[in-house]
């Protein structure tokens, strides 16, 4: 019978271990601290922070008390005389979230997901003045983007097939984070009109996501997520480099932008700006009952469990034939 009992109150203590993330604060404590390249420390630097659920303000060196959240935290940073500095702070799941899901069950975690309690941002943030750098929160490593300071390339390839299908076997050029300009192997050409083709396939590419805005050189503004329903009408409403009737993508034509060695995982100076997030695209046929989402913090992809297009968002990006 003490046998029994133990193994209750284990099971007991197990799932409101798993629980516990619904009661525990959505607000987390972050030092944040501002260097120079070489190291040296940087005081009294004017620090903005924000995701979805609220921006904060705060001078170098101090703790913040932020809102928890499943989206990404910025953090840009300024001071007079020198470079501006930011920081994205990649949210990443909480153990309690799982426990949630494995011992609360959906509801459990539903919760988590939506009050952020199920996520943690990393707890020591430094930003480098004059740097962007990205920092993983389950590793605490700092990821170095590709900069995206040449908006202007072209490339000299020559398709090496006459299959236009982009899961062709022949095509052997692999995607990197490396820069496009006067690099041989870059398999986009910029047509300088805000969107490249994608000598693959001889696709054509909007290169900013929707929301934003190509201004000769990057992309401005911010990216909007909106259902796969209201991006089909758009895209065909959309009027750009003198072509209308805009789609999203196949699967197989997202997936060779994917490059494991980016963050995001894509290239930065082909499709600056791009956020840490997911994007949709279809596996067949645009009258697919749902979309895939592919997560450019991970390169994975999937389909959720309800396929109800109408209620999922995600990024855009517009692709033409």
């Amino acid at each position: 019978m003490l046998v029994f009992r133990l193994i209750g109150l284990i099971l007991i203590s197990t799932i409101l271990a798993g629980c516990a993330s619904i009661t525990s604060s959505e607000m987390q404590s972050i030092s944040l601290s501002t260097t120079n390249k070489d190291g040296s420390k940087v005081v009294a630097a004017q620090c903005a922070l924000r995701n979805d659920k609220g921006d904060w303000s705060t001078e170098t060196p101090s703790v913040v008390s932020i809102h928890k959240s499943s989206n990404d935290l910025l953090i840009e940073c300024k001071k007079e005389g020198i470079d501006n500095g930011d920081v994205r702070a990649i949210s990443r799941a909480a153990a309690g979230l799982y426990g949630n899901i494995i011992f609360g069950g959906v509801i459990g975690a539903v919760i988590d997901h939506s009050k952020g309690t199920g996520y943690n941002y990393p707890e020591n943030l430094s930003v480098i003045m004059g740097e962007s750098i990205v920092v993983d929160a389950s590793t605490g490593q700092v990821i170095q983007p590709v900069a995206s300071a040449a908006p202007k390339y072209s490339t000299h390839i020559t398709a090496n097939n006459t299959d236009s299908s982009p899961d062709s076997t022949k095509v052997q050029i692999l995607n990197s984070c490396s820069s496009c300009a006067g690099n041989p192997s870059c398999p986009y050409s910029d047509n300088g009109d805000g969107t490249i083709t994608d000598r693959r396939n001889n696709k054509t590419w909007m290169r900013c996501s929707y929301g934003q805005q190509w201004d000769g050189q990057t992309c401005v503004g911010n990216p909007r997520e909106i259902t796969a329903p209201d991006a089909i009408v758009i895209g065909r409403k959309t009027y750009l480099a003198n072509k209308t009737k805009w789609r999203l993508p196949y699967k197989s034509e997202f997936s060779i932008l994917l490059s494991k060695d980016c963050m995001p995982m894509i290239n930065a100076e082909v499709f600056p700006n791009t956020p840490l997030g997911e994007y949709a695209a279809f596996d067949f046929s645009q009258t697919d009952r749902a979309p895939r989402y592919f997560n450019l913090r991970t390169g994975d992809s999937y389909m959720p469990i309800q396929l109800n297009p109408g209620i999922n968002k995600s990024y855009v990006r517009f692709i033409h034939d």
